[in-house]
């Protein structure tokens, strides 16, 4: 609803989706008088919610306001649909992308997608991020896997229907394919076991 208002009055849909989203999450917290999320604050109660048990306050029903509640079912349905549809996006696209990469691959993307994943995201999740928030080693994460490459194909359709030349259009297309292709390869063939040698890492630290 938000991305369709913002595209009738001319603004940008994209934009608008994530400021409801995170104007929805403040009204929550407003509302139930709590950081933390509500569907981990109902969750011992609600047994149909799928947020973590060792994430969620130890409650009764009793000790919890119908706010708090509501809020849970609310917030917890909306994520797990959201999540449902994007996976499902995702594995539409991903199938579309590999079609389209018999006639766009471009071998060009090879080196700029090398310094998009190994300089230019890192060096800008460094750059930016405070060492309060991250540490070094949840920096380098973050600056390996970043924003999933599949993003890139709605920037693309942006700029293809807003009068990009064809001749440009065609190098356009066919770099954005490539370089999502190749993020999909390296960062789906590395996410596994850099995430698991970094839970390793991390429950060592707190067993010492």
């Amino acid at each position: 609803m938000a991305y369709v208002v913002a595209e009738g009055f001319g603004a940008f849909g994209f934009l608008s989706v994530f400021a409801a989203g995170f104007g929805l999450r403040q009204a929550e917290m407003r509302v139930t008088r709590s950081e933390l999320p509500s569907e981990h604050v109902a969750q011992p109660v609600l047994g149909h919610m799928t947020a973590a048990l060792e994430k969620g306050t130890v409650a009764k029903a009793d000790d919890l306001s119908d706010s708090q509640l509501a809020a849970g079912v609310m917030m917890g349905d909306m994520l797990a649909f959201g999540s449902l549809v994007e996976r499902a996006m995702e594995v539409l696209l991903i199938t579309l992308l590999g079609a389209a990469l018999a006639s766009y691959w471009d071998w060009r993307a090879i080196g700029l997608g090398l310094a998009l994943f190994c300089v230019i995201r890192p060096a800008s999740v460094w750059l930016l991020v405070s060492r309060n928030l991250l540490n070094a080693r949840q920096k380098a994460l973050v600056g390996w896997f970043g924003i999933r490459g599949i993003g890139s194909l709605y920037y693309l359709c942006f700029a293809l229907s807003h009068g990009l030349a064809d001749d440009v259009g065609d190098v356009v297309i066919g770099m954005t394919l490539s370089v999502v292709a190749l993020s999909i390869l390296l960062h789906g063939i590395s996410i596994q076991p850099l995430l698991e040698r970094y839970e390793r890492s991390t429950a060592a630290k707190l067993d010492t």
